[in-house]
């Protein structure tokens, strides 16, 4: 259970409200707790300091002793007011009251206090003469010269014990200083009498506690000069107090001033799971943080943040060290824990919102550092954008770099830095060091030095770099873009064909060439997923639909690119530390511009069957890079690469040509339709048929003579044919007029072959029957060989590469890939022998169910079904798919992968 203060939780306080004066108290118009005696004493820990001084204070008005001046020195709003006021409400609060606070327990031994009080703020007024608050208080003329020590001895001996309270005496002086040099100085040394006397007239049962700044208050020479001579002058008489002795009473200041209620339960279970966190990892941390009492006494922020205000950003000038503390953990416990009832954890400044705008003037021109703005608005926000963890690092260091003096040589370490970010959610801490790194390559005014980091107004080597890279004209980011596509098109020397850029669709060339078109970088990039419609129609438009491909690009990186054209421009500026820390950065963005760029080409246009399809690839990196052009080069040749294996996986691009690929899905289905083929338009339609793979057209001469050594065609010159199963016959005939003359008709050179044939001319097949009949061949006798083992089973059809394929099964939700998958099966080979069907289409509640039992029946379901889910609905279907017994390759298992999202069980046979 966490409770906040009233005021806190609904909001209810400003700066000025903490900074409150010692005149405004005086006046009864203090905000709370400073307008209420009850509640005041309420808020207030019991410091050491105050223990010391309310113990002076009674002892010496209750007559036991005690020094007779005492001095409370700090730096602004170090805590002097609020002890001053301690003593003030004192005399002024009924005991009884505020029995139950630690201040009234203390207090309760020395009985009830009397005394008559006389406080001053010497900032509210121009008080001259200094002493003309004691006449007003004693209510005695005390004249207009300083009055001698025995005037001011029987002034306060009418009074009885007298309390005297002086605050602000460092703006006193200041304000003297406005005055004449000849004055002042009168007037400065008239103040030094004034308390020199009265210090000696004070009686044993009356006291004198004054504030003064110590020297880290932004005055003038003269004003501290002053205040030295007035220090010295008081110590005679007494001794001199810091109002906050340590940091641990610190926390307990914050936690009485905000906080109604902390359940120390949750405070010591937080710091022991942080406690246990930084034991796990202790090398890791600023070990002086991460001390579990110093956790448990900060709860519920983290010590880390609480000191580094304390110890570092009380060093500027502008900090007023206990009041500013105390305001900004009021607004962070506002923003954090209004309506909190339970919170296990530890508040850093990662947990603030920075760059909300109360948070940002605080921490820019409320500590002095206006110039920071920048900062905020750029790094910090840029952290964020980054992810949490860099916030966290990056605020972290902001606050940590708010100190005076030279920030450089005050710089924070990873140590530092991961005490500030890391908590114990983050499994492994070390991960604030990679954030840091990448910070420091994102941010403008961050800066490091050996192993030292920490945040400046001045820009760094970044900011620099961005406003260069800002101001380089797009052509020039297209012309390094252009060079790199020039780069890669060189890195394709396995494809032997054309390479072009294309700019637009229209730009594709009808003709019999094979073309590989790079996407051009001034062109707008494609999303694979849904592809290029305007390629797609003008493919539709082509009498040569298969000689093309298309590499796309997602959108090329124009912004890199400008990165690189600015670090060429910048590296004749710099030398030095400079250069090198330049040259480190531009070589990191140009490894980010050769990742970014070779990745954004990551889709393929293919001509598939009657469509266009569009692959995705993906370039995997497989392990670090070396930077510079080395990487470039690595990347050139992974993408050049994965571009040859996608095509090959598809069947689109093979390097010689599958003969019974080509027979099964070009030579037999055409020979059975016409009879006979011209080579010359089998080569042609390599460019026209997208059911073929992109080849080299002289594969198709090499094809067709192992066709035809094969038997599966025969090869005609006009008036010969190329039979070799009809010439190994003859070899096995004797001699004859016969056999002369059916050698002469099988005369035909397969490199002069005019046309394909399904089967020889009758009247050679006719004279070799004749040429058999008339000579008895020898005969051979074949051996029969052992049978091999054999097992069936049904395994994934990627995963059955080797085996003998039997018949698939096939399911899936999306019909459209299904039946692109059936229609593709042929382009690795696998030849589809007859199929049956069964389907589910629901829509709006209502399911119907199909059957097809036959291949064609098949494909007209398929077909209607896809034309039903373009209206609305979904469908599924089951496939069983009976194909002609073939060994599943490479290929094959590489198809089914492309459809990943079909269930493709094959039944197969396996043979030892």
């Amino acid at each position: 259970m966490i409770e906040l203060r009233e005021e806190i939780a609904a909001g209810r306080f400003t700066k000025e409200d903490v900074a409150v004066s010692l005149w405004r108290i005086l006046r009864g118009n203090a905000p709370p707790p400073y307008d209420d005696a009850v509640k005041f004493f309420e808020y207030t820990h019991l410091t050491e300091t105050l223990q010391k001084v309310l113990s002076n204070v009674l002892g010496r008005v209750s007559g036991r002793g005690g020094d007779k001046v005492l001095i409370l020195k700090s730096g602004f709003g170090g805590g002097k007011t609020h002890i001053l006021a301690a003593v003030y409400y004192l005399f002024r609060v009924d005991l009884g009251r505020i029995e139950n606070t630690e201040v009234g327990r203390f207090i309760s031994r020395y009985g009830v206090p009397e005394a008559s009080v006389c406080a001053v703020d010497m900032s509210a007024e121009n008080l001259w003469p200094p002493w003309l608050f004691l006449e007003r208080c004693l209510n005695r003329s005390l004249g207009r010269e300083v009055p001698e020590t025995d005037v001011l001895k029987s002034a306060l001996e009418g009074k009885g014990p007298v309390v005297i309270i002086v605050d602000e005496l460092g703006e006193f002086f200041r304000f003297l200083e406005t005055r004449r040099p000849q004055q002042r100085d009168q007037e400065a040394s008239a103040t030094l009498l004034f308390f020199r006397r009265l210090t000696d007239a004070l009686g044993n049962r009356d006291i004198l506690v004054v504030s003064m700044p110590d020297d880290s208050a932004p005055y003038s020479d003269w004003v501290k000069k002053k205040l030295s001579d007035l220090y010295e002058v008081l110590r005679r008489g007494g001794t001199d107090h810091v109002p906050i002795a340590s940091v641990e009473e610190v926390y307990k200041i914050i936690k009485r001033r905000l906080f109604k209620r902390v359940d120390e339960a949750d405070a010591e279970a937080t710091a022991a799971e942080y406690a246990n966190y930084y034991k796990k990892w202790g090398e890791l941390f600023n070990s002086g943080w991460v001390g579990i009492n110093e956790l448990r006494l900060a709860y519920p922020f983290h010590p880390a943040f609480i000191r580094t205000l304390w110890e570092r950003t009380s060093t500027i000038p502008e900090f007023q060290r206990t009041r500013d503390l105390i305001y900004i953990l009021s607004l962070a416990a506002y923003r954090k824990l209004s309506g909190v009832k339970e919170f296990r954890d530890l508040i850093l400044p990662g947990d603030l919102d920075l760059l909300d705008r109360e948070f940002k003037d605080f921490f820019t021109v409320g500590v002095g550092r206006p110039s920071y703005a920048g900062i905020i608005d750029h790094d910090l926000a840029e952290a964020r954008r980054l992810g949490e963890l860099h916030y966290y690092a990056a605020a972290g260091l902001y606050v940590y770099s708010l100190i005076g003096g030279d920030v450089k040589k005050a710089g924070a370490t990873l140590a530092d830095i991961r005490a500030l970010a890391a908590k114990p959610k983050l499994t492994d801490p070390k991960a604030v060091d990679k954030a840091v790194e990448e910070l420091l390559e994102r941010l403008w005014y961050m800066e490091t030095e050996g192993n030292r980091y920490w945040f400046q107004a001045e820009p760094n080597i970044n900011k620099v770099l961005e406003e260069s890279k800002n101001a380089v004209p797009d052509d020039e980011a297209f012309e390094v873009l252009a060079e790199e596509v020039d780069r890669l098109k060189r890195s394709l020397k396995w494809w032997r064909f054309h390479i072009d850029v294309l700019t637009a669709p229209s730009e594709v060339k009808d003709e019999k060439a094979f073309r590989l078109y790079i996407w051009s970088p001034r062109s707008p990039g494609v999303d694979c997923n849904r592809g290029l419609e305007e390629l797609v129609s003008m493919a539709d438009r082509l009498k040569y639909r298969n000689s093309f491909v298309v590499l796309l690009h997602g959108g090329v990186p124009l912004d890199q690119a400008k990165y690189l054209v600015a670090c060429e421009s910048l590296k004749k500026r710099f030398q030095g530390d400079q250069l090198r820390r330049l040259e480190a950065l531009c070589e990191k963005k140009a490894l980010d511009f050769y990742i970014t760029f070779y990745r954004s080409f990551n889709c393929l246009a293919i001509p598939y069957g009657r469509d266009v399809l569009f692959q995705k690839i993906e370039l995997e990196l497989g392990g670090p890079l070396e930077r510079g052009e080395k990487a470039a080069v690595k990347l050139r040749e992974l993408l050049s690469a994965q571009i040859k294996r996608t095509l090959e996986d598809i069947a689109k691009f093979v390097e010689s040509l599958n003969d019974k690929f080509y027979f099964q899905t070009y030579l037999e289905p055409r020979l059975r339709n016409a009879g006979r083929v011209l080579i010359s338009e089998a080569k042609e339609d390599l460019y026209r048929d997208p059911d073929l793979p992109i080849t080299s057209p002289d594969e198709i001469d090499s094809v067709l003579k192992r066709l035809a050594e094969e038997g599966r065609v025969v090869l005609s010159c006009g008036t010969t044919y190329y039979w070799p199963q009809a010439e190994k016959e003859l070899r096995s005939l004797p001699d004859s007029e016969i056999v002369r003359k059916v050698r002469k008709m099988l005369e035909c050179d397969p490199r002069d072959a005019q046309s394909i044939l399904l089967t020889p001319p009758k009247e050679v097949v006719d004279l070799v029957e004749m040429a058999k009949k008339a000579a008895k061949p020898v005969e051979v006798v074949e051996v029969a060989k052992p049978q091999p083992l054999c097992v069936e089973k049904i395994v994934p059809l990627g995963e059955a590469v080797g085996s003998s394929l039997l018949h698939l099964s096939i399911s899936g939700d999306d019909v459209y890939r299904v039946k692109l998958l059936i229609e593709q099966l042929s382009t690795v080979g696998v030849e589809v022998v007859d199929a049956s069907a069964s389907a589910e289409f629901s829509d709006e509640g209502i399911t119907s169910t199909w059957s097809a039992k036959d291949l064609t029946a098949v494909k007209k379901l398929l077909s209607y079904l896809i034309t039903l889910g373009s209206e609305g609905g979904r469908a599924s279907v089951s496939l069983e798919v009976d194909v002609k017994e073939k060994e599943i390759t490479q290929s094959v298992a590489n198809l089914a992968k492309i459809y990943n999202d079909v269930k493709i069980l094959a039944h197969v046979r396996s043979c030892l």
